[in-house]
């Protein structure tokens, strides 16, 4: 049984975000000091969730205010960017590429060629939140977001389906699974794959980071619908309750990842309140992840 509407007031903590200290280049900040790289999201209220006949596994429905405006990276986390965490020995090497036909790993984008502007994905979620956490960040280190702020960087106050309006198409918008991936799937001996019906977008499997801009948020945000889904901090523990969506949970339970990607197959899971439901140590080719921090 659907859960009452409930009201709820979402207080985010504040934090100040500062310039990087001293060497050769000074980031330049965006709105509300947020580092390049980054868009501000400003506080207001949406409805959070949807209906479960309409959307995949999302929050049940209610409304919410966000108190406090946030940062959020503009694109997904590329392996060149991850590479750079790997290199400082913060972040360990996530699954890697390998050229063999009916093996997932053949999806990884780590080391595969000419995927360095590519998500980084084949990540379980402590190597996402290390890498979040890395002191090296222009402007210090930041966050997973929580899957309020993650819903609300691609909704905005107006509620939106998608995270450019409430219209699916085109496919200039958005990375999913369409005929396209259905045969690259098949020609490396994945046969499973059944493309989302009546798509097709240029890309078999993830897009460049930076791809697809049509389909930014109004703020500038690309890809959170589609491409790859991505970790946020929240656990899911059985039903959905109030408290589960305020607060970032403990470990050991399962893990959430919001958006579409580019193996999605149903409407239902392209929609902007979709999500999935992970063990942390799931390293699947599907899921990335981008990083928040708190505003000024």
């Amino acid at each position: 049984m659907r859960p009452a509407l409930l009201s709820a007031t979402i207080l985010l903590s504040l934090a100040g975000c500062h310039r990087t200290p001293g060497g050769t280049t000074t980031p330049r900040p965006s709105a509300r000091g947020c580092p390049e790289g980054m868009a501000f999201i400003p506080a207001g209220e949406f409805d959070i969730g949807d209906d479960v006949r309409r959307s995949h596994d999302p929050v049940p429905r209610r409304r919410a205010r966000v108190e406090r405006g946030f940062c959020v990276e503009r694109a997904e986390v590329s392996v060149e960017a991850f590479r750079r965490c790997v290199a400082a020995g913060v972040c360990a090497q996530p699954v890697a590429f390998v050229n063999t036909t009916g093996d997932s790993r053949r999806l990884c984008n780590w080391n595969r060629p000419d995927a360095e502007r590519h998500p980084v994905n084949c990540v379980i979620h402590a190597q996402a939140r290390a890498y979040c956490g890395w002191m090296a960040h222009p402007g210090g280190p930041r966050r997973l977001p929580r899957e309020v702020e993650w819903e609300f960087a691609a909704r905005g106050t107006a509620g939106r389906g998608f995270a450019w309006g409430d219209e699916p198409g085109p496919a200039v918008r958005a990375n999913f699974c369409g005929a396209e991936c259905e045969t690259f799937a098949h020609g490396i001996d994945i046969p499973e794959i059944v493309a989302l019906p009546g798509w097709t977008d240029p890309f078999p499997t993830t897009a460049p980071v930076d791809a697809l801009p049509e389909g930014a948020t109004p703020e500038g945000v690309l890809n959170l619908t589609g491409n790859v889904s991505e970790w946020v901090d929240d656990a899911f523990e059985g039903r959905q309750t109030l408290a589960s969506v305020l607060m970032p949970s403990e470990p050991g339970h399962q893990r959430i990842a919001r958006g579409g990607s580019f193996y999605t197959r149903e409407p239902r899971s392209t929609l902007a309140t979709a999500r999935i439901r992970e063990v942390p140590t799931s390293d699947a080719p599907w899921i990335g992840f981008r990083c928040a921090r708190d505003a000024e």
